[in-house]
């Protein structure tokens, strides 16, 4: 199992409001349903990066999704094509990702009450 941590910026150049929470639910049953149909988890999030261009650090809003997959290609092209999407769709530079293995169980079998 792998285990991915997205962070999807709210801000969106050129324009002043954030990524609204409609658009936001529009974009989870467009993408990442289709995409990670077993299931994630998301929340809302603040975060700083440094800009490569400017070379400032500042701070956004933030979506935070996490999702717990096969490790296998295609949960690795799935991750892909939702982080390709958020970035075309919200014409962002990129969306953060960290990932790591795991281990867990979800079936509800595993013995605890």
């Amino acid at each position: 199992m792998r285990i991915y941590d997205l962070y999807f910026s709210r801000t969106i150049k050129g324009r002043l409001q954030p990524v609204s929470e409609s658009e936001w639910a529009s974009f989870r049953q467009d993408v990442i349903a289709l995409n990670l149909p077993d299931g994630w988890t998301e929340w809302d999030g603040y975060g700083a990066w440094l800009n490569p261009k400017t070379h400032i650090t500042g701070g956004e809003p933030s979506k935070v999704l996490e999702a717990a997959v096969v490790d296998s290609p295609d949960s690795r092209a799935a991750i892909s094509k939702v982080r390709g999407a958020y970035r075309q769709r919200f014409h962002q530079l990129s969306v953060g990702m960290t990932e790591h293995p795991g281990c867990g169980s979800f079936d509800g079998n595993d013995g605890a009450p």
